[in-house]
C-alpha cells in the first residue's frame, strides 16, 4: 500500500455523487451572500488533501501501515459545518478490491512524547530532532 493509491481512493470517495449532494446541501445552510465564497472554502479544503503513510506494526512485529489524511480548512469553514464534513467523510467507505474496506479512525493516536494525536509513541520524530 502506497500513499498515491491511497490518496486516489480517497479522492475518489470524496468527488463522488454522495459527497457532492452532501456538500451542496452544505452550502445551501448558509446565506445567499455567503455561498460563493462558501463554496471556494469546500473547493480548496478538498484539493488540499494529503496523506501520510505511518508504519506501525501489530503483534509480532507485522507491518500494518496506517494512513492519515491531511487537509486545510479555510478559515470561512465556521466550526458547525467543519463538525458535519469531518463527521460526514469519516463516516464514508473507504474500499477497494486492492485494498480492502478501510476503518476511519478520527485521532487514533495520543503521543505520549510531543502529545500529537497523529502518530503513536513509537513513531514520535520529536526525540530524533537535534538540539
Amino acid at each position: 500500500m502506497n500513499k498515491h493509491s491511497i490518496t486516489e481512493l480517497v479522492q475518489q470517495v470524496w468527488h463522488d455523487n454522495t459527497s457532492s449532494t452532501f456538500l451542496l446541501g452544505l452550502v445551501q445552510e448558509h446565506d445567499q451572500d455567503f455561498r460563493d465564497q462558501f463554496t471556494q472554502a469546500l473547493r480548496n479544503f478538498i484539493s488540499t488533501m494529503w496523506i501520510t503513510r505511518l508504519d506501525t506494526r501489530t503483534n509480532g512485529n507485522t507491518l500494518d501501515p496506517q494512513f492519515n489524511v491531511f487537509t486545510t480548512c479555510p478559515p470561512s469553514i465556521d466550526d458547525n459545518s467543519w463538525t458535519k464534513l469531518r463527521l460526514f467523510l469519516a463516516n464514508r467507505t473507504y474500499s477497494s478490491l486492492m485494498h480492502g474496506q478501510a476503518t476511519v479512525k478520527i485521532t487514533p493516536f495520543d503521543c505520549g512524547i510531543c502529545h500529537r494525536v497523529d502518530h503513536p509513541r513509537s513513531l514520535c520524530p520529536f526525540p530524533s530532532l537535534e538540539g
